[in-house]
């Protein structure tokens, strides 16, 4: 295991809470909900099988 991740996960749940409190999030227009496809690709990494496209607007 990675000594480092004791210190890098508190960090990067500080700098997601940080985007969430600071910005208003929503999606493009013409996409809905229902839109999103929530399919994985399986391999060394997860990653979305369809790109999630959204809206940063500061709050």
């Amino acid at each position: 295991a990675c000594p480092g991740v004791n210190f890098a996960i508190p960090i990067a749940e500080l700098a997601l809470a940080n985007l969430i409190h600071k910005f208003n999030f929503s999606l493009p227009d013409g996409v809905t909900a229902e839109d999103l496809d929530p399919t994985d690709v399986v391999g060394f990494i997860s990653q979305k099988e369809t790109p999630l496209s959204f809206i940063a607007t500061v709050a």
